[in-house]
């Protein structure tokens, strides 16, 4: 067997081998004892290993193709091309199954073990509830400005306003009457202009 055929399928299996006790490992405790970076690439890792066989396989395959000599150099492309795909089929299967593996075992520990907020999403929470309840004033205060702008109350400034053109009207006829009155008392006092 070829050297970079046992390199790619120790590797798968080496990863299998590692994916496996991560998976058991958050299992069984907890979210907390693993690095969930790595855990979440566990699947990727195995289509990166299969993708990596089938170039490899593609490549040593060519590498003792001779154009010369078809007939010799087809047994060992056709090899280098077996290694390739079953690489592939390998590696993406296994990354489908811990795919479904990595989501199980995170239910399980989450169920398990919910995760504590940090401190920043503790942080977060109160920036929202914060927001939240400024909006929820604001919409209290613009109601009680409408209502004070355009409202039916005594208060508002609607009635104010129309409070005071009705007081001004009641000035300006006064201010007609005294004028008029004025007018008549100049006219009997003697009408003259001398005053005017």
């Amino acid at each position: 067997m070829e050297t970079y055929i046992l390199f790619i399928y120790s590797s798968i299996t080496v990863w299998t081998v590692f994916s496996l006790f991560y998976s058991v490992r958050i299992w069984r405790k907890g979210l907390s004892s693993v690095n969930l970076y790595v855990y979440e690439s566990i699947p990727g890792i195995f289509t990166t290993f299969g993708i990596l066989g089938t170039f490899l396989g593609i490549y040593f395959g060519l590498q003792t193709f001779d154009v010369n000599n078809i007939n010799d150099s087809i047994p060992s492309l056709l090899e280098g091309l077996k290694t390739a795909f079953s690489t592939s089929i390998i590696g993406i299967i296994l990354s489908l199954v811990f795919g479904k593996v990595i989501q199980i075992s995170f239910y399980h520990a989450e169920k398990k073990n919910p995760i504590v907020p940090t401190d920043e999403l503790d942080a977060l929470q109160k920036i929202n509830l914060n927001i939240t309840e400024t909006n929820t004033a604001t919409q209290t205060n613009l109601l009680r400005l409408n209502e004070s702008l355009i409202g039916k109350t005594d208060y508002s400034i609607t009635t104010q306003l129309l409070l005071l053109n009705q007081k001004f009207n009641a000035f300006e006829e006064n201010q007609s009457i005294q004028h008029n009155t004025l007018l008549d008392i100049k006219q009997i006092l003697g009408g003259n202009d001398e005053f005017s």
